[in-house]
């Protein structure tokens, strides 16, 4: 599972960010569980929401609903 998550987040561009103050190594078990949090996360929005804001059919209090996940989403990673 730790490889699959790795490759999933290796398919987009190729980005590189310091998270020495996060994390102790890119085999750090945390980072490895965090990615594999926001993976499951935004596919459950994807799956929920796609193309609905585009087409307009969905409602303001469940895009609200929308942005609080991705707050709690990115969040999580703050919390020390």
């Amino acid at each position: 599972m730790e490889k699959e998550v790795l490759a999933k987040v290796s398919e987009g561009p190729h980005i590189e960010w310091d998270l020495t103050r996060l994390f102790s190594s890119s085999d750090d078990q945390a980072l490895i569980d965090y990615l594999r949090y926001v993976i499951s996360r935004k596919d459950e929005l994807i799956k929920e929401y796609k193309g609905r804001i585009a087409e307009e059919s969905i409602e303001a209090s469940e895009l609200r609903l929308v942005f609080e996940r991705t707050e709690e989403v990115m969040s999580k990673l703050a919390k020390p």
